[in-house]
Protein backbone atom coordinates (compact mmCIF):
# COMPACT_ATOMS: atom_id res chain seq x y z
CA UNK A 1 0.00 0.00 0.00
CA UNK A 2 1.37 3.42 -0.79
CA UNK A 3 2.35 6.38 1.28
CA UNK A 4 3.02 9.75 1.25
CA UNK A 5 6.28 9.21 1.44
CA UNK A 6 6.96 6.64 -0.41
CA UNK A 7 5.13 8.83 -2.98
CA UNK A 8 7.41 11.30 -2.79
CA UNK A 9 10.62 8.72 -2.84
CA UNK A 10 9.59 7.05 -6.55
CA UNK A 11 12.02 8.66 -9.84
CA UNK A 12 11.60 7.61 -12.97
CA UNK A 13 13.11 4.45 -14.51
CA UNK A 14 14.18 3.89 -18.62
CA UNK A 15 10.44 2.65 -19.08
CA UNK A 16 6.79 3.72 -17.56
CA UNK A 17 5.77 2.00 -13.84
CA UNK A 18 3.28 1.75 -11.61
CA UNK A 19 2.86 1.28 -8.08
CA UNK A 20 0.14 -0.57 -6.94
CA UNK A 21 -2.08 1.06 -3.74
CA UNK A 22 -5.70 -1.10 -3.30
CA UNK A 23 -8.76 -1.67 -4.72
CA UNK A 24 -7.21 -0.95 -7.98
CA UNK A 25 -5.55 2.18 -7.48
CA UNK A 26 -2.16 2.40 -8.77
CA UNK A 27 0.55 5.54 -9.06
CA UNK A 28 1.91 5.54 -12.63
CA UNK A 29 4.95 6.83 -13.11
CA UNK A 30 6.43 8.41 -16.30
CA UNK A 31 9.74 8.48 -17.78
CA UNK A 32 9.31 12.39 -17.32
CA UNK A 33 8.98 12.05 -13.43
CA UNK A 34 4.99 13.06 -14.31
CA UNK A 35 2.87 10.88 -11.52
CA UNK A 36 -0.73 10.16 -12.27
CA UNK A 37 -3.58 8.15 -10.77
CA UNK A 38 -4.81 5.16 -12.38
CA UNK A 39 -7.92 3.17 -11.25
CA UNK A 40 -7.79 -0.43 -12.60
CA UNK A 41 -11.25 -1.45 -13.29
CA UNK A 42 -12.81 -4.91 -15.37
CA UNK A 43 -14.66 -4.64 -18.00
CA UNK A 44 -16.01 -7.38 -20.16
CA UNK A 45 -13.13 -9.79 -19.55
CA UNK A 46 -10.43 -6.80 -19.56
CA UNK A 47 -8.90 -4.28 -17.47
CA UNK A 48 -9.66 -0.83 -18.18
CA UNK A 49 -7.76 1.82 -16.84
CA UNK A 50 -9.25 5.26 -15.85
CA UNK A 51 -6.97 8.22 -15.23
CA UNK A 52 -7.89 10.29 -12.28
CA UNK A 53 -5.25 13.20 -12.12
CA UNK A 54 -1.71 13.69 -10.87
CA UNK A 55 0.46 13.71 -7.60
CA UNK A 56 0.59 15.95 -6.05
CA UNK A 57 -2.18 18.00 -7.53
CA UNK A 58 -4.53 15.19 -6.10
CA UNK A 59 -2.98 13.80 -2.71
CA UNK A 60 -3.24 10.04 -2.07
CA UNK A 61 -6.37 10.67 0.33
CA UNK A 62 -7.89 12.46 -2.04
CA UNK A 63 -6.91 9.70 -4.82
CA UNK A 64 -8.47 6.60 -2.81
CA UNK A 65 -11.60 9.19 -2.36
CA UNK A 66 -11.91 9.62 -6.19
CA UNK A 67 -11.60 5.90 -7.16
CA UNK A 68 -14.25 4.88 -4.52
CA UNK A 69 -16.73 7.59 -5.69
CA UNK A 70 -15.42 6.01 -9.28
CA UNK A 71 -16.27 2.44 -7.79
CA UNK A 72 -20.07 3.20 -6.94
CA UNK A 73 -20.69 5.15 -9.85
CA UNK A 74 -19.85 1.25 -11.67
CA UNK A 75 -21.75 -0.01 -9.08
CA UNK A 76 -18.51 -2.37 -7.89
CA UNK A 77 -18.17 -3.09 -4.11
CA UNK A 78 -17.38 -0.13 -2.35
CA UNK A 79 -13.48 -0.48 -0.72
CA UNK A 80 -13.13 1.25 2.56
CA UNK A 81 -11.94 5.01 2.02
CA UNK A 82 -11.74 8.22 3.65
CA UNK A 83 -13.52 7.92 6.79
CA UNK A 84 -14.77 10.35 9.39
CA UNK A 85 -11.75 10.10 11.49
CA UNK A 86 -9.32 10.53 8.70
CA UNK A 87 -11.29 14.11 8.60
CA UNK A 88 -11.37 14.15 12.31
CA UNK A 89 -7.34 13.86 12.50
CA UNK A 90 -7.06 16.23 9.34
CA UNK A 91 -9.07 18.97 11.80
CA UNK A 92 -7.01 18.32 14.80
CA UNK A 93 -3.69 18.55 12.54
CA UNK A 94 -4.99 22.15 11.72
CA UNK A 95 -6.72 23.13 14.60
CA UNK A 96 -4.14 22.51 17.07
CA UNK A 97 -2.28 25.66 19.03
CA UNK A 98 -4.48 27.70 16.83
CA UNK A 99 -7.94 27.49 18.98
CA UNK A 100 -7.86 28.09 22.89
CA UNK A 101 -10.27 25.38 23.28
CA UNK A 102 -8.61 22.73 20.83
CA UNK A 103 -7.89 20.20 24.16
CA UNK A 104 -11.58 20.67 25.02
CA UNK A 105 -13.15 20.63 21.52
CA UNK A 106 -11.36 17.69 20.50
CA UNK A 107 -12.38 15.93 23.72
CA UNK A 108 -16.18 16.16 22.95
CA UNK A 109 -15.98 15.08 19.25
CA UNK A 110 -14.08 12.24 20.40
CA UNK A 111 -16.71 10.98 23.13
CA UNK A 112 -19.91 11.74 21.41
CA UNK A 113 -18.97 11.46 17.88
CA UNK A 114 -16.09 9.88 16.80
CA UNK A 115 -16.07 6.76 19.05
CA UNK A 116 -19.66 6.13 17.75
CA UNK A 117 -19.55 6.71 13.87
CA UNK A 118 -15.97 7.25 13.66
CA UNK A 119 -15.00 4.49 11.18
CA UNK A 120 -18.14 5.79 8.93
CA UNK A 121 -17.11 6.56 4.91
CA UNK A 122 -17.30 10.31 5.17
CA UNK A 123 -19.51 10.05 2.08
CA UNK A 124 -22.42 8.03 3.81
CA UNK A 125 -22.81 10.32 7.12
CA UNK A 126 -26.19 11.83 6.73
CA UNK A 127 -27.96 14.93 8.78
CA UNK A 128 -30.39 12.07 10.31
CA UNK A 129 -27.58 10.19 11.41
CA UNK A 130 -26.07 13.12 13.00
CA UNK A 131 -29.30 14.53 14.64
CA UNK A 132 -29.55 10.68 16.04
CA UNK A 133 -26.81 10.94 17.64
CA UNK A 134 -27.16 14.84 19.40
CA UNK A 135 -30.92 14.37 20.39
CA UNK A 136 -29.91 12.12 23.29
CA UNK A 137 -27.42 14.91 24.47
CA UNK A 138 -30.00 17.76 24.05
CA UNK A 139 -32.70 15.74 25.93
CA UNK A 140 -30.28 15.40 28.50
CA UNK A 141 -30.05 19.58 29.11
CA UNK A 142 -26.54 19.64 27.81
CA UNK A 143 -27.69 22.31 25.08
CA UNK A 144 -24.11 24.26 24.85
CA UNK A 145 -22.53 21.03 24.12
CA UNK A 146 -24.81 20.72 21.33
CA UNK A 147 -24.26 23.71 19.93
CA UNK A 148 -20.45 23.24 19.98
CA UNK A 149 -20.73 19.57 18.89
CA UNK A 150 -22.89 20.59 15.75
CA UNK A 151 -20.67 23.64 14.94
CA UNK A 152 -17.07 21.99 15.12
CA UNK A 153 -18.41 18.79 13.00
CA UNK A 154 -19.45 20.89 10.54
CA UNK A 155 -16.74 22.36 10.81
CA UNK A 156 -14.65 19.01 10.13
CA UNK A 157 -16.95 18.35 6.84
CA UNK A 158 -15.97 22.14 5.02
CA UNK A 159 -12.27 20.81 5.95
CA UNK A 160 -12.92 17.93 3.95
CA UNK A 161 -14.96 19.74 0.92
CA UNK A 162 -11.92 22.21 0.96
CA UNK A 163 -8.92 19.35 1.06
CA UNK A 164 -11.28 17.91 -2.02
CA UNK A 165 -12.11 14.44 0.45
CA UNK A 166 -15.91 14.87 -0.45
CA UNK A 167 -17.58 17.46 -3.14
CA UNK A 168 -20.46 18.83 -0.78
CA UNK A 169 -21.10 19.27 3.21
CA UNK A 170 -24.09 17.08 3.49
CA UNK A 171 -24.46 18.95 7.24
CA UNK A 172 -24.28 22.45 6.31
CA UNK A 173 -27.66 23.38 7.78
CA UNK A 174 -27.82 21.13 10.48
CA UNK A 175 -27.53 23.65 13.60
CA UNK A 176 -31.10 24.92 12.29
CA UNK A 177 -33.00 21.49 13.71
CA UNK A 178 -31.71 22.37 17.20
CA UNK A 179 -32.70 25.49 19.15
CA UNK A 180 -30.36 28.29 20.34
CA UNK A 181 -29.06 27.52 23.76
CA UNK A 182 -30.32 30.15 26.40
CA UNK A 183 -26.95 31.89 27.31
CA UNK A 184 -27.19 32.26 31.76
CA UNK A 185 -24.77 34.84 32.32
CA UNK A 186 -22.49 34.80 35.68
CA UNK A 187 -24.50 37.20 38.24
CA UNK A 188 -22.36 40.63 38.49
CA UNK A 189 -22.26 42.53 41.45
CA UNK A 190 -24.39 45.68 41.82
CA UNK A 191 -22.39 49.04 41.39
CA UNK A 192 -24.31 50.26 44.58
CA UNK A 193 -22.66 47.36 46.40
CA UNK A 194 -19.02 47.93 45.11
CA UNK A 195 -18.18 50.28 48.33
CA UNK A 196 -19.12 46.37 50.60
CA UNK A 197 -16.72 44.39 48.00
CA UNK A 198 -13.79 47.00 48.29
CA UNK A 199 -14.45 47.51 52.23
CA UNK A 200 -14.39 43.77 52.31
CA UNK A 201 -11.21 42.95 49.46
CA UNK A 202 -9.06 45.48 51.98
CA UNK A 203 -10.16 44.01 55.25
CA UNK A 204 -9.58 40.20 54.13
CA UNK A 205 -7.84 39.49 51.25
CA UNK A 206 -4.00 38.37 51.01
CA UNK A 207 -2.16 41.29 49.74
CA UNK A 208 -1.32 39.83 46.27
CA UNK A 209 -4.81 39.11 45.98
CA UNK A 210 -5.82 42.17 46.66
CA UNK A 211 -3.27 43.40 44.07
CA UNK A 212 -4.48 40.97 41.26
CA UNK A 213 -7.90 42.53 42.01
CA UNK A 214 -7.16 45.71 41.54
CA UNK A 215 -5.23 44.99 38.42
CA UNK A 216 -8.06 43.20 37.23
CA UNK A 217 -10.25 46.31 37.36
CA UNK A 218 -7.20 48.68 35.75
CA UNK A 219 -7.24 46.73 33.08
CA UNK A 220 -10.33 45.28 32.37
CA UNK A 221 -8.88 42.15 31.43
CA UNK A 222 -10.43 38.75 31.18
CA UNK A 223 -8.95 36.56 34.45
CA UNK A 224 -7.39 34.17 31.85
CA UNK A 225 -5.54 37.31 30.12
CA UNK A 226 -4.40 38.51 33.76
CA UNK A 227 -2.72 35.57 34.93
CA UNK A 228 -1.20 35.37 31.48
CA UNK A 229 0.48 38.75 31.68
CA UNK A 230 4.30 38.16 31.17
CA UNK A 231 7.22 40.97 32.44
CA UNK A 232 7.90 41.18 28.77
CA UNK A 233 5.25 42.32 27.43
CA UNK A 234 5.15 45.82 29.17
CA UNK A 235 7.13 48.98 28.69
CA UNK A 236 7.11 52.46 29.93
CA UNK A 237 4.15 53.31 27.83
CA UNK A 238 1.87 49.98 27.95
CA UNK A 239 1.05 46.49 28.02
CA UNK A 240 0.73 44.67 24.60
CA UNK A 241 -0.57 40.94 24.83
CA UNK A 242 0.48 39.20 21.64
CA UNK A 243 -2.62 37.83 19.54
CA UNK A 244 -2.15 34.04 20.04
CA UNK A 245 -2.84 34.83 23.49
CA UNK A 246 -6.21 36.68 23.14
CA UNK A 247 -9.64 34.99 22.39
CA UNK A 248 -10.23 36.97 19.01
CA UNK A 249 -6.27 36.25 18.52
CA UNK A 250 -5.08 39.73 17.67
CA UNK A 251 -2.95 41.92 20.04
CA UNK A 252 -4.34 43.84 22.66
CA UNK A 253 -2.89 47.11 23.91
CA UNK A 254 -3.77 47.95 27.44
CA UNK A 255 -2.44 51.72 28.47
CA UNK A 256 0.00 51.98 31.57
CA UNK A 257 -2.05 54.56 33.71
CA UNK A 258 -0.20 56.06 36.36
CA UNK A 259 -2.87 54.10 38.59
CA UNK A 260 -1.51 51.35 36.92
CA UNK A 261 2.12 51.86 37.15
CA UNK A 262 1.74 51.64 41.15
CA UNK A 263 0.28 48.73 41.29
CA UNK A 264 2.78 47.02 39.02
CA UNK A 265 5.55 48.39 40.77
Amino acid sequence: MLTTKKIVTLKPKARRYQITDQFGLALRVQTTGVKSWVLRIPRNGSVKDITLGHWPDISLMQARQMARTKRLELELEPPDSYTLRDAFKFWCSKKKGRILSYRDEKLRLEKYIISKIGNRQLDTITPPLIIRIVEPIEKSGKQSTVKRLLMRTREIFDMSVNAGFISANPIAKITKVFPVPKVKHMPAVDWKELPIVMSQIEALAPPKYRLLFYFSLATLLRPGEVVSIRLNWIDVESITIPAEKMKMKRAHRVPLTPYLKEIIS
